[in-house]
């Protein structure tokens, strides 16, 4: 058997079209608590974290027009899952293990952003789901 890759799962990554609304549901509604939101104004990004059993939901608004109409597409949709994130052990290791599968990452080198280093798979060569390998600082 080979050891398993992932550490855990560290969040669910989901763009939104109105992030109020979406804290409306998972904070007051649902009652999930807070764990951490980021504002990235270079790439025009806010978001919140939603624990649930040591795993968040993360709800995303691109406010840049034409990255969220090619998230979101021209009909509207309200929202639409984005990315699954892992926590590995070692960013580098794990590019290592699936460079020979034909992976490749949205981003040339792991970037840091808080406390952790974060890279991106593109979809098309991981089975179609875009995964994000968190490092953890």
């Amino acid at each position: 058997m080979v050891a398993p890759l992932f550490k855990r799962i560290d969040h669910i990554g989901v763009i939104v079209a109105d992030l109020g609304e979406q804290k409306k549901w998972l904070g007051e509604v649902f009652g999930l608590p807070v764990t951490r939101e980021i504002n990235i104004a270079e790439t025009k990004l806010r978001a919140a974290f939603y624990g649930v059993s040591g795993v968040d939901v993360e709800v995303i608004q691109l406010d840049d027009p034409e990255a969220r109409r090619k998230q979101l597409g021209e009909g509207g949709h309200r929202a639409r899952i984005e990315h699954i994130a892992v926590e590995v052990s070692s960013i580098a290791e794990a590019l290592k293990t699936l460079a020979p599968l034909g992976v490749k990452t949205m981003e040339p080198e792991p970037r840091k952003v808080g406390d952790r280093l974060i890279i991106r798979t593109v979809a098309e060569t991981t089975g179609g789901v875009s995964y994000q390998f968190i490092q953890r600082a």
